[in-house]
């Protein structure tokens, strides 16, 4: 019994120790990873809180990758949308938290490709975010994700 409680001590406490690595080196799927399905103790806390609020903007662009690489692009394309929805949504909090930056970081990627990949200017970017019919923003959606991937 003293076996088993000492080992997962130890894993417990290089689990937060590799997360808290891999957060700051920007790998924030490893330090995710790390972390998941652990009950964090009142003094690791704040790196779980920090981990966890980063991937609720990170998730997006994991989707994003996913369903791009499946040639799903519409799906590819409202993920992406989702994770600027998202960073809006947490940036406040994250700057609590001290890491704004990394925030800002992922929010970099999210643009990059809604760019480079769909060529959505910001303006573009806020109009189909603003869109409140779902209907409809799933017709504009469909629309972008047909002639961006298709040019």
């Amino acid at each position: 019994m003293v076996l088993f409680f000492g080992t997962e001590k130890v894993s417990y406490s290089l689990s937060i120790r590799h997360a808290t690595d891999y957060f700051e080196r920007q790998k924030y799927n490893e330090a995710y990873n790390e972390i998941s399905g652990i009950e964090p103790k009142d003094e690791d806390r704040e790196i779980y809180d920090r981990i966890m609020t980063v991937m609720y903007v990170n998730k997006q662009l994991n989707s994003y990758n996913n369903y791009y690489y499946l040639g799903m692009y519409p799906q590819a394309l409202d993920s992406l949308l989702k994770g600027i929805e998202r960073y809006d949504k947490y940036i406040e909090y994250a700057t609590m938290l001290g890491i704004k930056s990394d925030l800002d970081y992922v929010r970099g990627q999210i643009l990059a490709e809604l760019e480079n990949v769909f060529s959505l200017s910001d303006d573009e970017i806020k109009k189909l975010l603003d869109i409140k019919d779902a209907y409809e923003y799933s017709q504009e959606i469909h629309k972008i994700a047909q002639e961006r991937i298709n040019n």
